[in-house]
């Protein structure tokens, strides 16, 4: 349940960008000697399925090799940098879409969506076509302006506390393992260190991008 006024939604918790480069893997830099290629031949249910469930929060990680696991940071900058249009052609839309668009529909929640370049809004453009929305180009988490915002979506945990002045907001946290643990309870939670900064401020939740119940026939 989305409790939400005002709402700022960072581009990539609605477009998995993860997913569109492990696809760019998959079409063009299939080494086997650097990559595990049958993870790259498995259906994109089972590849969203390890994108959820792993620990390091660089998507490389789920198909890099050992040996070229030290370097994986390296080169996930590089195919951003490098071949973003084309990764982005190979995102797709996760289930967070759905909701905003029901949000729109009902016409009591503003939403602003952070973008982290240009390329972001003109895919944006494409996608709502017709539909007005509001979204500005900010790299720069603590310089961002959520004064007017009640409801922030984070799709990495550890950059909520980029942002400044960070008190009495609803934070919908994206339900990747790298954003949390279990509870004494076997309750998923966020991730203790972080959500000790802010709890006592805000009120936190996790959200999945993707319908778990296909997600879980595959756990």
């Amino acid at each position: 349940m989305i409790t939400a006024n005002s709402l700022l939604i960072p581009f990539d918790c609605f477009i998995d960008i993860d997913l569109g480069l492990i696809m760019l893997l998959k079409e063009k830099y299939n080494n086997p000697k650097i990559i595990y290629d049958s993870i790259l031949n498995e259906k994109t249910l089972f590849i969203i399925y390890l994108l959820l469930n792993r620990s390091d929060e660089n998507p490389l990680s789920i198909i890099l090799k050992d040996e070229y696991s030290s370097n994986q940071n390296t080169l996930r900058d590089q195919f951003i940098e490098r071949e973003y249009d084309e990764i982005l052609k190979l995102s797709k839309p996760n289930k967070i879409l759905e909701l905003m668009i029901m949000m729109y529909e009902s016409n009591v929640v503003d939403i602003d969506i952070l973008c982290s370049n240009t390329k972001e809004q003109d895919y944006l453009t494409k996608l709502f076509k017709d539909r007005k929305i509001n979204s500005f180009v900010n790299q720069n988490l603590n310089t961002v302006d959520i004064s007017k915002y009640d409801s922030i979506f984070i799709k990495n945990y550890k950059d909520i506390i980029k942002y400044k002045g960070l008190e009495k907001k609803n934070i919908y946290v994206l339900d990747y393992k790298f954003n949390t643990e279990l509870d004494p309870n076997k309750k998923i939670r966020p991730i203790i260190i972080i959500e000790g900064l802010i709890s006592d401020k805000n009120n936190t939740s996790i959200i999945s991008p993707y319908d778990i119940s296909k997600i879980e026939i595959l756990g």
